[in-house]
């Protein structure tokens, strides 16, 4: 292994140490200078568990039933329903949603939908002002 500093010359490394992995596990791991010798036991990593398909349909139909009931309440609340509440109406359908889904899912997606929502609204935000400014003409598509 090769090192270089910031100014481009080469400049031999601080001793770096690891783990030799023994095939035998009642052996002690020792550390080992990378110096002295280069072998060492890759150990593999860990495949992430596989989600069976039933689980992963209960979870999205899950995550379908807690985004339907989240845009049921906004659409309320921007009609000008005051009792509507996206987060008290929809409690329980949130709760059965992380449940249903590992964590990392359900994390992914309602950041997925968050900014899907951001961008949607963004488009809209812009396709007006455009309209304002060009009164009768239609966008651009860039092709």
């Amino acid at each position: 292994i090769l090192f270089y500093n910031s100014f481009g010359n080469f400049q031999p490394p601080k001793r770096i140490w690891v783990s030799n992995r023994s095939t035998d596990e009642t052996h002690q791991a020792r550390p080992t200078c990378l110096h002295s010798t280069f072998e060492k036991t890759m150990v593999a990593q860990e495949d992430p568990p596989h989600v069976p398909a039933s689980t992963r349909r209960k979870c999205w139909a899950a995550r379908d039933e807690y985004f339907k009931c989240v845009d049921d309440a906004l659409g309320r609340m921007e009609a000008g329903d005051k009792t509507a509440s996206a987060t008290t109406e929809c409690r329980a359908l949130k709760e059965e949603f992380k449940d249903a889904c590992p964590a990392a899912w359900a994390k992914h997606f309602i950041l997925k939908r968050v900014n899907e929502k951001r961008v949607s609204k963004t488009m809209e935000h812009q396709m007006k002002q455009y309209e304002s400014q060009h009164p009768g003409e239609a966008p651009d598509s860039g092709r």
